[in-house]
């Protein structure tokens, strides 16, 4: 738990079982930061106030949940929740095509921007409710490989493509809020 300060990882890392909460300051990752990625492991990420800033690393930082870092490997699960605080990264993937799951909650005041070249947001669910996602330069997936499902139940969602249900069933929900899509929304993608 960061209540405040820098809390500063130069390399890679890991959480199997366990919750990483980030209530104040500044958390910033070398690289890679990986939560559940093991069989039967869980893991969570709740960011209440603060930074968790995954910027750096040969890939431009990812943050991996209920995975290794990558969206084809790991059988975890894997939650990230974001409120009143943020969380900057390159990409962050949420489960894996081979069984991993994953879900990010973006609610009140709560910020989530990727912003590099290429970047990606991938997850079993995601639910926007009085958050902000920002993903200018990239795309969200919300299920790649087995369905997915988005809620924007209040909000800001902004991408250049989002797909829900990549190659399997989707199910996009607009109770509240604002999507606004640069390039391409698919639902259901085949």
């Amino acid at each position: 738990v960061n209540l405040g300060g820098t809390f500063l990882v130069t390399s890679a890392a890991q959480i199997e079982q366990g919750t990483m909460t980030v209530s104040g300051g500044t958390n910033q990752l070398g690289s890679t930061l990986t939560i559940a990625a093991s069989a039967g492991s869980t893991g969570a990420v709740d960011i209440t106030a603060g930074e968790l800033v995954a910027t750096n690393g040969a890939n431009g930082g990812v943050i991996g949940v209920g995975n290794d870092g990558t969206a084809t490997n790991g059988f975890g699960v894997g939650t990230m929740t974001v409120s009143n605080g943020t969380v900057l990264s390159c990409s962050i993937l949420l489960g894996s095509t081979v069984g991993g799951q994953g879900q990010l909650t973006v609610q009140t005041n709560g910020l989530v921007e990727l912003d590099c070249n290429n970047a990606m947001l991938v997850a079993n669910d995601v639910t926007v409710d009085g958050g902000d996602v920002e993903i200018l330069n990239g795309q969200i997936f919300c299920g790649k490989s087995h369905p997915g499902a988005m809620t924007m139940s209040n909000g800001t969602a902004n991408s250049q493509i989002t797909y829900v249900g990549y190659d399997s069933q989707g199910t996009l929900t607009m109770l509240a809020g604002q999507m606004t899509i640069s390039s391409l929304l698919d639902i259901g993608f085949a």
